[in-house]
C-alpha cells in the first residue's frame, strides 16, 4: 500500500503537532516532494551516508528521522559540506526526508512520555505547557447551511480538541445585510435591507489548517460573502511541552537510581552531581 508524502506528514501531524516544536527547530518535509509516493519508510536518529546507503539498498521511498538533516541554512547543496553531500546523495535517489524532532519529544506520548514511563515515573506532566497552536473561527451560518458547514469544517480538521472531536458551540441571532448592485444574494433582493435568522458558529482548529477551514466554509456556505473572523487564541496544552516530572513510586538513592537509568537506556556510564545516598521521589 502506498500513500503520498502530503499525507505521511497529515499522519505525522496528529502524531507530534508542528505547533509543538521549539522555534529555533527545524522539522517537517525537508527534502522531496509532496506528492510524491511513499510505500516504505526508513525511521533513523541521524541521516549520515550509511544510512542513505541503507535506504537506496532497501528501496526505501522515505527517511524518517529524529535529527533533521538540514538544521542550519546551507549556502550550496555540494560536497564542499557533509550536509550539502547528504543533500545531494538522498536527492539523486529519490529519496524524501522527514523530521521529526523536538516537536516528538514534546509531543503527548511522544519521546518524554516515553522515557518518563520506561523510568518509571507516576502523575507525570509536562514542565511546562506546550503553546495549543489553535486560532479559532467564528461564522454565521443560516439555517438552511448550518449542518453541512459543521460537516465540511469537521472535515477540514476543526473542531477538535483532546480526543474530542466535533466541537462547536451556536448561539442563534439575527444577520443584517443590504445586497448592492452587483451582489448575487443567496437571500433577499436587491436594494432591500434584508433581516435574516442566523446562528453564530465558533470552533477551534490548528492554526497551520487555516487556508483548508476557510476553503471548506466558503465551498458548503450558500452565501456569496459569508462573514467569518479568526482569532488567534494564546491557549495551553496540559498533556504536552518540553520535559516531563513525575513521582517514583518508593525512595530511591541517586546512585542506585542512576545506575537503574545507566541498565535502562544501556549506558556504559553515567554522570551525577549529589550525594550518592541522597534519596529521591
Amino acid at each position: 500500500m502506498a500513500i503520498l508524502v502530503n499525507e505521511f506528514l497529515g499522519i505525522l501531524e496528529g502524531l507530534a503537532p508542528a505547533a509543538l516544536a521549539e522555534d529555533w527547530d527545524n522539522t517537517g518535509l525537508q527534502l522531496g516532494a509532496r506528492g510524491a509516493s511513499v510505500s516504505s519508510i526508513l525511521v533513523t536518529l541521524n541521516v549520515s551516508e550509511a544510512v542513505i546507503s541503507e535506504a537506496i539498498a532497501g528501496r526505501y521511498d522515505l527517511i524518517l528521522t529524529h535529527h533533521p538533516l538540514i538544521f542550519q541554512p546551507i549556502r550550496s547543496a555540494s560536497d564542499d559540506s557533509e550536509t550539502g553531500k547528504l543533500v545531494r546523495l538522498a536527492s539523486a535517489a529519490g529519496i524524501n526526508v522527514v523530521a521529526a524532532h523536538t516537536n516528538l519529544d514534546s509531543a503527548r506520548g511522544g519521546l518524554a512520555d516515553t522515557m518518563a514511563e520506561l523510568i518509571g515515573l507516576m502523575q507525570v506532566k509536562p514542565l511546562e505547557g506546550a503553546a495549543a497552536g489553535w486560532s479559532k473561527l467564528v461564522t454565521f451560518v443560516p439555517a438552511s447551511d448550518l449542518d453541512r458547514v459543521r460537516e465540511t469544517l469537521f472535515g477540514a480538521g476543526a473542531g477538535v480538541i483532546g480526543d474530542y472531536r466535533h466541537c462547536s458551540f451556536m448561539v442563534e441571532g439575527t444577520g443584517t445585510f443590504l445586497p448592492t448592485e452587483g451582489a448575487h444574494p443567496a437571500v433577499g433582493r436587491l436594494g432591500k435591507d434584508e433581516r435574516v435568522v442566523e446562528t453564530r458558529l465558533e470552533m477551534v482548529f490548528p492554526t497551520g489548517n487555516a487556508g483548508a477551514v476557510v476553503a471548506a466554509l466558503l465551498s458548503s456556505h450558500s452565501y456569496e460573502e459569508p462573514a467569518y473572523d479568526i482569532y488567534p487564541l494564546a491557549t495551553c496544552r496540559h498533556d504536552a511541552g518540553p520535559g516531563r516530572i513525575g513521582e517514583l513510586s518508593h525512595e530511591e538513592e541517586l546512585s542506585g537510581f542512576a545506575g537503574r537509568l545507566a541498565e535502562q537506556f544501556g549506558m556504559e556510564q553515567v554522570r551525577y552531581i549529589g550525594e550518592p545516598g541522597r534519596l529521591l521521589r
